[in-house]
């Protein structure tokens, strides 16, 4: 089971609404939940387009690679990140740059591990899920990862 297709699913044709709702609160519901997707997209791929700023091996993350893998998957698929030359990274390209900046290897089978990401069970589990709990504070990003230097993080807000 594909955990977009949880909050989707309703929006694109089921028609049911949860009982005791009205169409327009169930509608003004999925507004609400689009937007808080939508807003913390934009602050995740912000978080990605920082990293990439950043000199090689001058971050550590002490989050998991899976949240590292899924944070560059979903900036990627946001189609707003480009290499110096102006050109859209591909999702090699990004995880390879990324990955770089906090000193990891990547993972041999990026597709493989996006595609088990993807498919897990529980919304929970998800980085996406977490920023948008965190959407409306400051340094999200900061969270999951801090310098290697004694100088201080100045995330994007």
């Amino acid at each position: 089971m594909n955990i977009l297709s949880k909050t989707a699913a309703p929006v694109l044709g089921a028609s049911h609404t949860p009982a005791g709702a009205s169409a327009e609160q169930f509608a003004e519901t999925q507004i609400q939940a689009f937007e808080l997707r939508r807003k913390a997209l934009v602050r995740l791929t912000a978080d990605v387009h920082w990293l990439t700023g950043r000199p090689s091996n001058s971050i550590r993350w002490m989050s998991t690679r899976r949240d590292l893998v899924e944070m560059n998957d979903l900036a990627w698929m946001q189609r707003t990140l480009t290499d110096r030359q102006g050109r859209p990274y591909s999702r090699r390209q990004l995880a390879r740059r990324v990955f770089a900046v906090v000193g990891q290897s990547m993972p041999h089978s990026l597709e493989r591990v996006v595609s088990q990401i993807r498919e897990r069970a529980t919304a929970e589990l998800s980085i996406l899920y977490r920023y948008q709990q965190f959407v409306d504070e400051p340094n999200i990003l900061q969270r999951f990862c801090k310098s290697r230097t004694s100088t201080s993080l100045i995330f994007n807000i």
